[in-house]
């Protein structure tokens, strides 16, 4: 592992632990992109390290932490999304497990 590469995985560890992730999980998420964190600062850091463990969230077909909108995307149908999302959308995150055969959770569902 280069010197660059090292120095961007403990910087992902320190903001990982500052920000209360699991620092584990999100190196195992960033294997292979900690290169292009670099010129990222490191409120941007944290927000790719959120976004990673929502994107693996999503993928296992669980509703990330904190997305309580229920909209409707003319893809999926009605979908959960993170708060202040449109009310419609033409494609959603979810779109991606849909075109998988993966899970969409649905806000119907909790009913």
């Amino acid at each position: 592992m280069s010197a660059g590469i090292e120095a961007q995985r403990l910087r992902l560890v320190r903001i990982a632990q500052a920000g209360e992730l699991n620092v584990r999980r999100t190196l195992r998420l960033a294997d292979g992109e900690l290169d292009t964190l670099a010129t990222c600062t490191d409120s941007e850091v944290l927000a790719y390290a959120h976004a990673l463990h929502a994107r693996a969230t999503r993928r296992a077909g669980h509703v990330p932490a904190g997305w309580t909108q229920a909209s409707r995307c003319d893809g999926c149908g009605p979908v959960w999304l993170w708060p202040d999302a449109p009310e419609r959308v033409i494609a959603c995150p979810w779109c991606w497990n849909r075109v998988a055969g993966a899970p969409v959770p649905s806000p119907l569902d909790a009913f």
